[in-house]
């Protein structure tokens, strides 16, 4: 190879280079996003006849099909009618998810709580999980696990939203690792219809003997309770437009904390007037 040749070459390696460190974009990492015309991907587990079902509802802000979980009357507090979920491929760090939720005009709330949703640590699936949930009829978010003395949580948010029944909302949700493990240093962000209800940067998910490494496991599971108390009438709650990522959901509430490298679209140009010593 001539000189002149081999000192070109050189400077189309440290191109490469250059092109290669480019800061990429955060809003990416969509894991899942689904409307529910169908489960698609999504495992389904009825507890009872009709527990979960795909279902038409023309009020939805993304119908006409949504995910409805019935509970019949006489129904008792402690379970849930189905599970729905979705489990990622690896354990992440981080973790961002968006769905719409609606419980009918006469929902009746559980004295202690109604749950929505379950993000679990894997690989265990048992360490540790964060809830959302009514409190009293409040919405929470709740941390807790087998691993926690007693069952106790090792965080859960004050009330601060109540939904009203018969009503769509978005909701958002961020959550991000404490490290290291049993460090109270994990951040929790919650935003109904884009305004935050919940901002914590104090969350111990795994305790320092956790064997789990990460977010993984997502499941709609609407458990009615608290034990105790039964459904005096038929009862459903749905749900719509989940999407779960591992980076910020395009046009939704942006985090607190920014942890998403820059945005760049641009180009760098070709190195000019750089000198390469020939060998």
């Amino acid at each position: 190879m001539k000189k002149n040749e081999w000192s070109k070459l050189k400077v189309f390696l440290l191109f490469i280079v250059i092109l290669c460190n480019i800061p990429t974009s955060g809003y990416g990492g969509e894991l899942v996003n689904t409307n529910f015309d169908s489960f698609g991907d999504w495992f389904q587990k009825n507890w009872i006849d009709d527990g979960s079902s795909i279902s038409v509802d023309s009020t939805s802000p993304d119908p006409p099909n949504v995910l409805k979980f019935y509970f019949p009357s006489g129904y008792l507090g402690g379970n849930t009618p189905a599970t729905v979920g979705f489990k990622i491929p690896n354990p992440v760090q981080e973790y961002y998810v968006q769905y719409y939720f609606k419980y009918s005009s006469n929902w009746e709330f559980h004295p202690v709580a109604d749950k929505q949703m379950y993000i679990y640590t894997e690989p265990s699936h048992s360490d540790s999980h964060c809830a959302i949930m009514t409190h009293w009829g409040s919405l929470v978010f709740s941390v807790g696990g087998p691993s926690y003395p007693d069952g106790s949580r090792s965080f859960k948010s004050n009330p601060s939203f109540t939904p009203e029944r018969g009503r769509w909302y978005k909701l958002n949700i961020h959550v991000k690792m404490n490290s290291p493990r049993g460090t109270a240093n994990g951040i929790a962000e919650m935003w109904i219809d884009d305004v935050k209800i919940i901002n914590a940067t104090n969350v111990m998910y795994l305790l320092s003997n956790s064997s789990d490494s990460g977010f993984q496991s997502f499941n709609f599971s609407p458990v009615y309770g608290g034990a105790g108390s039964q459904k005096s009438h038929d009862d459903y709650v749905y749900f719509d437009k989940a999407i779960i990522s591992t980076s910020h959901i395009s046009g939704s509430p942006l985090p607190d904390k920014v942890i998403d490298p820059p945005i760049t679209d641009k180009v760098p140009s070709f190195p000019q007037g750089l000198t390469i010593q020939g060998q």
